[in-house]
C-alpha cells in the first residue's frame, strides 16, 4: 500500500488534472450516461438492471433451455445476490416465471413471459436511441472504445466474480 503524504501540499503536487485520470473520466462519463438512462427507464417503470436481466434471460434462452440466476449473473457481470433480488421483482411483475429444477432444488429455471419480452424490446428501442446519441460523439472511435472496455472488463471481472463466490 502506498504511504500517506506528509502534508496536504505534497498531496496537491501529486494530483493530476481530472482529465488525466482515466478512472475519474470513466466515472464522469458513466454518471452522465446513467442519468440519461434513468430518465428513459421512468417511462417503463423499470430499472436498467431489470432491463439487463431481462435481455440476458432472452439472450441465454436462445441456446439454453435451463437458464438460472447464476448464468444470468455471469452473463450480465452482476453479482448473484443482485440478480436474485431483482428477479423477485421481475417475478412479482409477471415478467419472469420461476420453475423448480427437479434435479437441484437450489437452482430454479427462469423463463421470460411475453409481457417481459415486450417490455425488454420496448426499452431496448429507447435505450438504443440514447446510446446512439451518447456514444455517437465518439465517431469512428466507437468500436475502439468498446474493445478497450471489453479488455478492461475481461481483465478484471474474473477476480471480482471469483472473490464473491
Amino acid at each position: 500500500m502506498t504511504k500517506l503524504f506528509k502534508d496536504n501540499n505534497e498531496f496537491i503536487k501529486q494530483l493530476k488534472e481530472p482529465e488525466d485520470q482515466p478512472a475519474f473520466m470513466l466515472w464522469q462519463a458513466s454518471t452522465i450516461w446513467m442519468r440519461l438512462i434513468r430518465r428513459d427507464m421512468k417511462e417503463f417503470n423499470a430499472t436498467y438492471t431489470q432491463f439487463i436481466i431481462l435481455c440476458s434471460l432472452i439472450y441465454l434462452s436462445k441456446n439454453n433451455k435451463h437458464v438460472n440466476q447464476r448464468l444470468i449473473a455471469q452473463h450480465s457481470k452482476l453479482d448473484v445476490m443482485t440478480v436474485s433480488d431483482v428477479l423477485k421483482t421481475l417475478v412479482s411483475k409477471k415478467l419472469v416465471i420461476r420453475t423448480v429444477n427437479e434435479k437441484d432444488k437450489r437452482h430454479n429455471f427462469l423463463k421470460i413471459t411475453d409481457k417481459g419480452t415486450k417490455l425488454a424490446q420496448n426499452i431496448f428501442c429507447k435505450v438504443r436511441e440514447t446510446d446512439q446519441k451518447f456514444f455517437g460523439s465518439l465517431g469512428d472511435k466507437e468500436n475502439e472504445f468498446n474493445n478497450l472496455l471489453i479488455k478492461l472488463t475481461n481483465a478484471n471481472f474474473d477476480d471480482l466474480y471469483n472473490a464473491n463466490e
